[in-house]
């Protein structure tokens, strides 16, 4: 599956209030998706238009399966979510 680090302030996944840090997703409208790229699950997810998604998901803890379904929409970034900086090596810069 793929792990949840955090839900997003202000998304579908956050307002459900049931996906937590760790969680796994491994079904994605019913659907396994062990095997798939990272690139798949995200199209997947997205999905075309706007509608519904239901998640599969897996406390790593209690191993025990949930579902929930999300409604898809625009998701708009409200936080810095990557940092840059650089620092000097030999004759440049290495960038981190």
């Amino acid at each position: 599956g793929v792990a949840i680090h955090s839900t997003l302030k202000g998304s579908p996944a956050e307002r459900c209030g049931k996906i937590v840090s760790g969680d796994l997703i491994v079904e994605i409208d019913g659907v396994s998706i062990e095997g798939a790229s990272y690139d798949e699950v995200l199209r997947r997810m997205q999905g075309t238009g706007g509608g519904k998604v239901q998640l599969g998901l897996r406390h790593p803890r209690e191993g025990e399966l949930y579902s929930v379904t999300l409604k898809r929409e625009k998701i708009v970034m409200q936080e810095e979510r990557v940092s840059l900086s650089s620092e000097p090596f030999g004759d440049g810069y290495i960038g981190k």
